[in-house]
């Protein structure tokens, strides 16, 4: 399954004290999207704006884009960075398990069957 993200504009993480945009840019894998020569332009990263969109990984790394997370702007990974994305950003990597139990309940009460809780044998029931 793909690491979880979430896109925030960039102005939202711009107020976290510590925040240094670091632009590390790994070179890509594929030959087609490196820069044809006589076009340097073609790597040339964009200037972010506080109204860039930005897309925070699920170990807590920023990324210019959702697809290629090679091109990140922010990597210090520090406890008071961790607190400012928890409590100010409010983010949490969904637990994909509850996730799925929700859905498969509402689905089968849509459907008229029963949920996990219900098919379970009475002895197994809380």
């Amino acid at each position: 399954m793909p690491e979880y993200q979430k896109a925030y504009h960039l102005n939202q993480l711009r107020r976290f004290p510590g925040w240094i945009e670091t632009r590390v840019w790994e070179e890509p894998k594929d030959p087609q999207r490196m820069a044809q020569p006589g076009q340097p332009e073609a790597r040339r990263p964009e200037e972010l704006t506080d109204e860039s969109i930005v897309y925070m990984q699920e170990n807590l790394t920023v990324s210019e884009s959702c697809f290629d997370t090679g091109r990140t702007i922010f990597d210090r990974i520090t406890p008071e960075w961790e607190d400012f994305c928890r409590n100010e950003l409010h983010f949490v990597v969904p637990d994909w398990e509850e996730e799925s139990r929700i859905a498969r309940e509402a689905s089968a009460k849509r459907e008229g069957g029963s949920t996990e809780e219900e098919a379970k044998p009475d002895s197994a029931r809380a």
